[in-house]
């Protein structure tokens, strides 16, 4: 019997750190029980999911086993400030006709409202670089791009917080934290 070959990783998730938003003087994370974060497919991505890989899509063949094994790794994976977790579920949107939308909502639970502030979300699962077989120049490329791309909701479904500002909106995909998405968060209606 000889070693057992490592299988090389395919997938991997970007990260999002929770920042308290600037002139906000309370934690606006406290009672929070629900965060949904929907980043944006950048070209690459869109191009994996829905011509190069459609099998791997949420919906796909072999999706729904990718899927499967990342909402355990997504609260689970060794990135410092990693925020304790569960993932609730996947929605990802691919929508090329009509109002077009590449997308994917990330929803966690979060048990301590109290540990958010400052702390890091992964988001995925998506193709690390050398499977995601970019065009040339591409990269696999999330974005944020909207204030409501990151809420937080309370045990009702109240929403309690989203982003008031954003630094770096775009998030790569890759198997290490680091290069993280900043949200800078605000109360609804502060």
């Amino acid at each position: 019997m000889g070693c057992k070959e490592e299988v090389p990783e395919k997938f991997g998730f970007t990260c999002i750190d929770l920042n308290q938003g600037e002139g906000i003087d309370a934690d606006p994370f406290i009672g929070t029980y629900r965060i949904i974060v929907t980043l944006n497919y950048e070209p690459c991505l869109k191009d994996f999911y829905l011509n190069k890989h459609p099998e791997l899509r949420q919906d796909g063949k072999e999706g729904p086993t990718v899927f499967e094994e990342w909402k355990d790794r997504l609260c689970s994976e060794e990135v410092a400030g990693r925020i304790e977790c569960e993932v609730e579920e996947f929605k990802q949107t691919l929508m090329s006709t009509g109002t077009e939308a590449y997308k994917m909502s990330v929803s966690y639970i979060t048990p301590k409202s109290n540990e958010i502030a400052g702390r890091t979300l992964l988001w995925g699962p998506g193709p690390l670089p050398d499977f995601a077989e970019c065009a040339e120049g591409q990269q696999p490329f999330v974005n944020l791009s909207a204030l409501s791309g990151v809420i937080g909701e309370d045990k009702d479904g109240k929403t309690l917080w989203q982003v008031q500002s954003f630094g770096d909106m775009r998030g790569l995909i890759q198997s290490r934290g680091g290069g993280c998405i900043q949200a800078n968060i605000q109360p609804i209606g502060g």
